[in-house]
Formats: C-alpha cells, structure tokens, sequence
C-alpha cells in the first residue's frame, strides 16, 4: 500500500530550496525503489495498491505550470518502468472538479489503468471502498468514520518507525558518498 498525498508537495519550497523536478522524480522513484526492494522484497511480479489522498488539493495548483509538468513526469516514469506493478489506484477525498479533470484526461490512459482507477469525494462509500480494498490494512487516518478497533501496529507518519528507519538508511547513503543533507528552508 502506498499513500501519497499531493495535496502536501510545496512546489514554491522546494524551489525556495532548490529542489529541481529532477530531483523530486528521482525521489519518487527512490521511494518506489525502496518499497520494493528493502521494505517487500520479492517476486519482480509483485504489486501495489496505490492511495492517492487528494486532501488540500487546489486548482491552483493543478494549474500552475511546474506541477503539471511534475505530474506528466512522474506519470511518464511510472508507466516506463512500473507497468504492471499497480494493482488498484483509489484517489481519495477528492475535490468534485477533479472528475471534471480526470475525464479530460482519462483518454490518454490505457484501459487497463483506467480498468484500475477509483475515485471518491469522502464519506461512507469512500471508506467502504478502502476498506474492501485494504482490508484491515486501511490506516485509519485516512477513514471519515473511526475504525471499530484500533490497530495495535505502527503509527504512520513522519515520526513512525518506518519514517525514522528511512531517514536513517538515506543519511548512512548520503554519508557512503561523502555527501550531507542540507537544511530546509521553510
């Protein structure tokens, strides 16, 4: 299961930071990489239900150049080197102009990821359809209504284990190549 939240990439910041599309790309795919070889290492033919929690996405920033250009990117290097990988797309919490978008789009889509594609706007049916698709692996920040029990497993989030784990593995990598992270401009 991999969630991602767009809603949350600050395109001003990383060029505040000088952060390059290149850069952001090559981390997603880091990411990715990550996933499928330290954290679920297995069969080349595994796959993936991916989550895309559209929380706090704008037209805005749909509009804006440079994330367009981000997302055709990123869509163009998955669809090259992960074609197969994706087993279900549930875009979540979605704005009602975003349908509007994907019906332009969608015909630049292979029927078989349309065939893969699920979109929800929130509410019971959103949860509904997480919870059939995940199962009791649905974390729970990302139902409107409270699971019945909560899970004794891991937090997620930027303070989880996973998280720390990984920012652990990428400062060991960085310092392999003699290389350190730089500060965050806010």
């Amino acid at each position: 299961i991999f969630v991602q939240r767009p809603g949350m990439l600050d395109m001003e910041r990383a060029q505040r930071n000088d952060v390059t599309l290149e850069d952001l790309a090559m981390h997603y795919v880091y990411i990715v990489e990550y996933c499928w070889n330290l954290i679920e290492p297995g069969p080349p033919d595994g796959i993936m239900t991916n989550v895309i929690d559209m929380s706090g996405m704008t037209l805005k920033m749909i509009r804006g150049k440079t994330t367009m250009k981000f997302a055709k990117k990123l869509t163009g290097i998955m669809s090259a080197n992960y074609p197969s990988r994706s087993f279900k797309t549930l875009i979540i919490n979605a704005p009602h102009w975003f349908s509007t978008l994907y019906k332009m789009m969608s015909p630049l889509l292979r029927e078989s990821t349309k065939a893969k594609i699920q979109i929800h706007c929130g509410g019971e049916k959103q949860d509904a359809a997480l919870c059939k698709v995940l199962g009791d692996s649905v974390p729970a920040e990302l139902l409107i209504t409270p699971k019945d029990e909560v899970s004794d497993g891991p937090t997620p989030g930027p303070n989880s284990s996973i998280e720390q784990e990984m920012r652990s593995f990428c400062i060991r990598a960085l310092k392999e190549k003699g290389l350190e992270m730089k500060e965050v401009m806010a």
